[in-house]
């Protein structure tokens, strides 16, 4: 099975909505001012870090990505199963990553020398006088008994050998790179339904029930009151879930009075 990762390819159905979203929320430096858009950057970040260079700078980015994760449950961020999926294994990354910073790196090197046993000496090749073998000095250990190993790892090394090969697995693996793209749709999605909920506070008034088109009467659309802003064609479209049109939110709008 072959994936071609979407959002780092360009190629997402809601690219343009990504793009306008990230456009609004990450700042060109540093870190963005509401929690929408530090999710954004995060999950941009990573996803960037695994296509780009093999996030070999987790460490560096370990407490941004550890902030996304807390962020996905205090947004309430609703997550598919795929979505799910990647948040557990990020987690495992991450955990396994703090983990490894703790281990012990030191580690002896040397090993017995299999030539001579450890002895440090092998019999020579030509015999003694009363037959007996002389002896001479290990041509490996060069008499010390042991020899350097750089195949020995310490628990550190060989953690990290583990947390390395996650990182190819999340980053290689067809499932794995679908299961990021959910996870960035899903994020999406929350972002842009959040937007278009503060659109609605903002033009139609935090005291008018979201019901409007069921609990007010059309002439009464003519009370609510807005700010000098043009809204976008995503929040007429949130508007038409709330049982009011285009036409009625003109109409009520002073932004469109004739």
């Amino acid at each position: 099975m072959t994936y071609s990762p979407i959002y780092w390819n360009n190629t997402a159905p809601d690219m343009n909505t990504y793009n306008r979203l990230y456009k609004h929320f990450v700042p060109d430096t540093g870190d963005a001012s509401t929690d929408e858009g530090e999710l954004l950057n995060s999950i941009s970040t990573f996803t960037y870090d695994q296509y780009n260079n093999g996030h070999c700078n987790f460490e560096g980015k370990l407490n941004r990505y550890k902030d996304m994760i807390s962020l996905l449950n205090s947004l309430k961020v609703k997550l598919d199963d795929e979505s799910k999926e990647a948040v557990a294994f990020i987690q495992t990354l991450i955990s396994r990553f703090e983990n490894m910073s703790t281990m012990y790196d030191e580690v002896d090197r040397f090993a017995t020398c299999d030539y001579c046993d450890g002895d440090g000496e092998v019999p020579a090749d030509w015999p003694t006088d009363d037959g007996m073998s002389e002896m001479d000095t290990c041509p490996e250990c060069e008499g010390s008994g042991e020899i350097y190993d750089e195949g020995i790892l310490s628990e550190k090394e060989e953690e990290e050998i583990i947390v390395n090969d996650l990182f190819n697995e999340f980053s290689d693996t067809a499932k794995w790179q679908k299961a990021l793209d959910s996870l960035t749709h899903c994020i999406i999605v929350h972002i842009n339904d959040s937007l278009n909920q503060s659109f609605a506070d903002t033009f139609l008034g935090k005291e008018i029930d979201y019901n409007i088109g069921k609990d007010c009467k059309p002439d009464e659309l003519d009370n609510i009151e807005v700010i000098a802003e043009t809204p976008s064609q995503e929040f007429f479209d949130y508007i038409s879930t709330l049982r009011i049109t285009e036409e009625e939110f003109k109409k009520a709008s002073s932004l469109f009075v004739a």
